[in-house]
C-alpha cells in the first residue's frame, strides 16, 4: 500500500509488532500518513471480519515516528487518540472491534 498524498510505500504484513499481553496487539506504523492509517485499519478489519482474530483482541495502532507515545507509558492516551481518528474515518458505530477503555 502507498500513501495517496506522498507515495510512501508500506507493507502491512511487515509491521513492527509489539505485544503487551496475549490479547493485546500493538502495531507500529507510519500512521501520520492519513491514507496509510486508513489502509492499515482496513487490512486488519478484514482479518477480524474473516474470523482470523478473537473478538476479545485489542488493537492499538501507534505512529512509529511519535516515540513519546510509547505503549508502556501511554496506552490509555494512545487508545483515545487512535479511537478518535478511527471515529473520524469510520464513524463511532464501526470501531467497537478493537478498543477497551
Amino acid at each position: 500500500m502507498a500513501c495517496t498524498s506522498c507515495g510512501y510505500e508500506f507493507d502491512p504484513n511487515q509491521v513492527n509488532w509489539r505485544y503487551h499481553t496475549e490479547n493485546l496487539y500493538i502495531i507500529l506504523a507510519p500512521v501520520h500518513h492519513e491514507s496509510i492509517f486508513k489502509q492499515i485499519v482496513d487490512h486488519y478489519v478484514r482479518e477480524i471480519a474473516n474470523g482470523q482474530d478473537d473478538e476479545d483482541d485489542i488493537w492499538i495502532i501507534i505512529d512509529e515516528y511519535e516515540p513519546e507515545y510509547t505503549p508502556c507509558n501511554e496506552c490509555w492516551l494512545q487508545n483515545r487518540r487512535t479511537k478518535h481518528r478511527m471515529e473520524k474515518l469510520y464513524g463511532e458505530q464501526n470501531i467497537t472491534f478493537g478498543f477497551t477503555f
